[in-house]
Protein backbone atom coordinates (compact mmCIF):
# COMPACT_ATOMS: atom_id res chain seq x y z
CA UNK A 1 0.00 0.00 0.00
CA UNK A 2 2.53 2.56 -1.08
CA UNK A 3 -0.13 4.78 -2.71
CA UNK A 4 -2.37 5.19 0.36
CA UNK A 5 -4.33 8.45 0.52
CA UNK A 6 -4.77 10.12 3.86
CA UNK A 7 -8.43 10.67 4.84
CA UNK A 8 -9.03 14.38 5.46
CA UNK A 9 -12.58 14.21 6.87
CA UNK A 10 -13.88 16.56 4.19
CA UNK A 11 -16.00 13.91 2.41
CA UNK A 12 -19.71 14.07 3.21
CA UNK A 13 -21.86 11.01 2.62
CA UNK A 14 -25.25 12.74 2.90
CA UNK A 15 -27.64 13.01 -0.02
CA UNK A 16 -27.77 16.35 -1.77
CA UNK A 17 -25.53 19.37 -1.46
CA UNK A 18 -23.84 19.90 1.85
CA UNK A 19 -22.60 23.25 3.03
CA UNK A 20 -19.07 23.27 4.36
CA UNK A 21 -18.77 23.06 8.09
CA UNK A 22 -17.58 26.32 9.55
CA UNK A 23 -16.51 26.57 13.11
CA UNK A 24 -18.84 28.74 15.14
CA UNK A 25 -17.69 31.52 17.34
CA UNK A 26 -14.96 30.20 19.55
CA UNK A 27 -16.14 29.46 23.03
CA UNK A 28 -14.68 31.52 25.76
CA UNK A 29 -12.14 30.00 28.05
CA UNK A 30 -13.25 31.86 31.17
CA UNK A 31 -16.27 33.64 32.61
CA UNK A 32 -16.60 36.29 35.26
CA UNK A 33 -18.25 35.50 38.57
CA UNK A 34 -21.33 37.53 37.55
CA UNK A 35 -21.62 35.63 34.25
CA UNK A 36 -21.28 32.33 36.09
CA UNK A 37 -24.02 33.36 38.51
CA UNK A 38 -26.33 34.34 35.63
CA UNK A 39 -25.67 31.01 33.87
CA UNK A 40 -26.24 29.13 37.12
CA UNK A 41 -29.57 30.89 37.70
CA UNK A 42 -30.69 30.22 34.13
CA UNK A 43 -29.77 26.55 34.41
CA UNK A 44 -31.50 26.31 37.78
CA UNK A 45 -34.68 27.91 36.40
CA UNK A 46 -34.64 25.64 33.35
CA UNK A 47 -34.28 22.61 35.63
CA UNK A 48 -37.14 23.81 37.84
CA UNK A 49 -39.40 24.31 34.80
CA UNK A 50 -38.53 20.83 33.54
CA UNK A 51 -39.29 19.34 36.96
CA UNK A 52 -42.64 21.19 37.01
CA UNK A 53 -43.52 19.73 33.61
CA UNK A 54 -42.60 16.22 34.76
CA UNK A 55 -44.63 16.65 37.96
CA UNK A 56 -47.65 17.87 35.98
CA UNK A 57 -47.38 14.87 33.67
CA UNK A 58 -47.20 12.52 36.65
CA UNK A 59 -50.27 14.12 38.25
CA UNK A 60 -52.19 13.88 34.98
CA UNK A 61 -51.29 10.21 34.63
CA UNK A 62 -52.37 9.53 38.23
CA UNK A 63 -55.67 11.32 37.73
CA UNK A 64 -56.27 9.24 34.61
CA UNK A 65 -55.62 6.04 36.54
CA UNK A 66 -57.96 7.09 39.34
CA UNK A 67 -60.68 7.97 36.81
CA UNK A 68 -60.30 4.58 35.14
CA UNK A 69 -60.54 2.80 38.50
CA UNK A 70 -63.65 4.77 39.49
CA UNK A 71 -65.25 4.01 36.12
CA UNK A 72 -64.53 0.28 36.54
CA UNK A 73 -66.04 0.37 40.05
CA UNK A 74 -69.19 2.08 38.78
CA UNK A 75 -69.58 -0.49 36.01
CA UNK A 76 -69.14 -3.31 38.54
CA UNK A 77 -71.69 -1.73 40.92
CA UNK A 78 -74.20 -1.29 38.08
CA UNK A 79 -73.91 -4.98 37.27
CA UNK A 80 -74.36 -5.88 40.94
CA UNK A 81 -77.44 -3.63 41.24
CA UNK A 82 -78.98 -5.30 38.18
CA UNK A 83 -78.33 -8.76 39.66
CA UNK A 84 -79.98 -7.73 42.95
CA UNK A 85 -82.99 -6.31 41.07
CA UNK A 86 -83.39 -9.59 39.15
CA UNK A 87 -83.22 -11.59 42.40
CA UNK A 88 -85.74 -9.27 44.05
CA UNK A 89 -88.13 -9.58 41.11
CA UNK A 90 -87.81 -13.37 41.18
CA UNK A 91 -88.41 -13.42 44.96
CA UNK A 92 -91.47 -11.18 44.56
CA UNK A 93 -92.88 -13.48 41.86
CA UNK A 94 -92.35 -16.60 44.01
CA UNK A 95 -93.92 -14.85 47.03
CA UNK A 96 -96.89 -13.67 44.95
CA UNK A 97 -97.52 -17.19 43.59
CA UNK A 98 -97.28 -18.66 47.09
CA UNK A 99 -99.63 -16.04 48.58
CA UNK A 100 -102.06 -16.35 45.68
CA UNK A 101 -102.14 -20.13 46.05
CA UNK A 102 -102.71 -19.84 49.79
CA UNK A 103 -105.41 -17.21 49.29
CA UNK A 104 -107.24 -19.27 46.67
CA UNK A 105 -107.11 -22.44 48.74
CA UNK A 106 -108.61 -20.63 51.75
CA UNK A 107 -111.67 -19.43 49.81
CA UNK A 108 -114.48 -22.02 49.98
CA UNK A 109 -115.62 -23.32 46.65
CA UNK A 110 -112.57 -22.07 44.69
CA UNK A 111 -110.14 -24.78 45.66
CA UNK A 112 -107.62 -26.29 43.42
Amino acid sequence: MKNAVKFTFDTHFADGPVEPVRPDVRSRKSYSADEIEVLRREAHEEGRRHADVLASQAVAASVGQVAAAVHAAIVAMDAEVEAIRAEAANLALVAAKTLAGAALSSVPGVGR
